[in-house]
């Protein structure tokens, strides 16, 4: 199958004003929200999968890179290449979103709601760590450990 070709001249190319990123982090914030204790909303809580895919998106916006790229792996390495900022933490970025990835795509196995919250004390949980071969307490700790190293890389490259 041949891959799909992406006519450049259509993609979105000028600069943005300071007042479009201040409504894009607006946007942000309202899309984030706070997950109660013991509980994580893995698209939804700060410096999960919504937050890094939006600061990917934005980032290019603002690098005016011209991504073709439609999954928020490829941007984010060719990121790397764009911006310093980037090259610095993209691999912690990459490996945080992959591991929210493979901890939503386990939910999607164990159960039959499909939502994206994570309770710790939920049977729910106990399945994915034993469906990923851990522990529960650590996976949750890895768990809480990536999201908050992300909220806090993505909000260093923003603040930049």
């Amino acid at each position: 199958q041949a891959p799909i070709q992406l006519n450049k001249d259509l993609l979105f190319s000028r600069a943005l004003t300071s007042e479009e990123f201040t409504e894009l982090d607006e946007i942000r914030a309202k899309l984030l929200v706070r997950s109660n204790e013991g509980e994580i909303d893995l698209k939804y809580c700060r410096g999960g999968l919504l937050d890094i895919e939006f600061s990917t998106q934005v980032a290019h916006l603002n690098a005016q890179s011209g991504t073709t790229a439609t999954q928020t792996n490829e941007m984010i390495s060719e990121l790397v290449d764009i911006s310093k900022k980037w090259a610095a933490e993209a691999k912690n970025i990459s490996e945080n979103y992959g591991f929210l990835r493979r901890l939503e795509q386990a939910q999607k196995l164990v159960s039959l709601h499909r939502g994206q919250i994570i309770k710790k004390s939920s049977d729910e949980f106990q399945q994915i760590a034993e469906l990923l071969k851990r522990d529960a307490d650590s996976l949750w700790q890895e768990l809480e450990g990536r999201t908050q190293e992300s909220s806090r890389i993505l909000s260093q490259l923003k603040a930049d």
